[in-house]
């Protein structure tokens, strides 16, 4: 029987790979996710004024249908951050944002296709303010919170500043879509961004 000897450098090497795969901390790996998954979220639903004139000119609806529209997103993102509260203390918030990002990129898709005032109130108000409360600030701000005991408040704020920072980059694109395609681009850009940028957010 041969007794094979391993190098003492390379046990050292080993067990400094280990300590720093223990030490790693993935909170910070959370800010970034909750960032990035408010600014896309947020940024999408406050740039929906960009779309308002030629959604107008296009269908000739009154201001007031497509304002009710919009309220009704409002509404339905108040009652789903509600029950997007409730669910987050029994389930895994990445399911929630996963559940948000597909719900409300669905919506926005199916706005882009909408032909009728209540296709519309279907795809942008109900769906589009489900999805948009399932990943937004109510999860992710809990998810960050979790992960911080001393910087609990400042590393929610950092998440959170990606509310502002989504809204005053979308808004720009979503009037260059606008100007130079067609509004309904718009709506599917932003539901291509919302799905991928939340699931592989939450997922990872």
């Amino acid at each position: 029987m041969k007794t094979i000897l391993i190098p003492e450098n390379n046990l050292i090497r080993e067990s400094e790979t280990v300590s720093n795969q223990k030490n790693i901390f993935w909170g910070w790996y959370i800010v970034l996710g909750a960032f990035l998954m408010l600014a896309i979220t947020y940024g999408a639903r406050y740039s929906f004024g960009i779309f308002v004139k030629p959604m107008f000119a296009e269908y000739k609806w009154s201001m007031s249908i497509i304002s009710l529209g919009a309220s009704i997103n409002v509404l339905m993102y108040a009652t789903g951050s509600i029950l997007s509260g409730r669910l987050i203390d029994r389930f895994s918030p990445k399911w929630i944002i996963t559940f948000g990002g597909v719900v409300g990129a669905l919506g926005f898709f199916l706005t882009s296709m909408a032909q009728t005032p209540i296709q519309f109130y279907l795809s942008y108000g109900i769906l589009g303010g489900i999805g948009t409360a399932c990943a937004g600030y109510v999860v992710s701000g809990a998810s960050v919170g979790k992960w911080f005991v001393r910087k609990k408040g400042v590393t929610v704020g950092l998440a959170m500043t990606g509310i502002g920072f989504g809204t005053m980059v979308m808004s720009p694109i979503a009037g260059y879509i606008v100007k130079n395609y067609h509004w309904s681009q718009g709506f599917v850009v932003f539901g291509v961004a919302l799905l991928i940028v939340c699931t592989l957010s939450a997922q990872i």
